[in-house]
């Protein structure tokens, strides 16, 4: 690829945030010279590259969305989601099955102290979720 291709490339992931080796970087400027040798300028340090190590330092730039809070709660909230609607159905179950046969009572007492707890990790995965959008 030519030089030049390269360079249009970085220069349309300026502005944007990256993972690059673990770093959080911001693309702010890319130069070229006539010795095929390739100037990336971030917010933590300057790359030079020639045309082929540019080429891999775009494969390995990952990029993170403006809002990477979502990226990281998205998980957390499809899953508590799943959760609460599995729950609603065992609950929904098991109040039948008590209405239908009262010697289900002490299934129902286990299932509702195993419903506790499940609750209580849903707090954990709020808390979790409160301290991602702090950061």
């Amino acid at each position: 690829m030519r030089t030049s291709s390269i360079v249009k490339k970085i220069e349309q992931m300026m502005g944007n945030k990256y993972l690059y080796h673990h770093e959080r970087i911001v693309i702010n400027d890319v130069d070229s010279d006539d010795l095929d040798t390739i100037s990336v300028f971030t917010s933590t340090q300057t790359f030079t590259f020639d045309p082929q190590q540019a080429l891999q330092f775009i494969d390995d730039c990952e990029w993170i969305p403006d809002n990477e809070q979502t990226a990281l709660v998205k998980p957390i909230m499809e899953q508590s989601t799943e959760l609460f609607q599995s729950m609603r159905t065992i609950m929904e179950d098991t109040i039948k099955k008590v209405q239908e046969d009262k010697d289900y009572v002490p299934q129902a007492t286990q299932i509702n102290n195993s419903m506790k707890n499940m609750l209580e990790m849903s707090k954990q995965q709020i808390e979790v979720v409160k301290i991602l959008k702090r950061s």
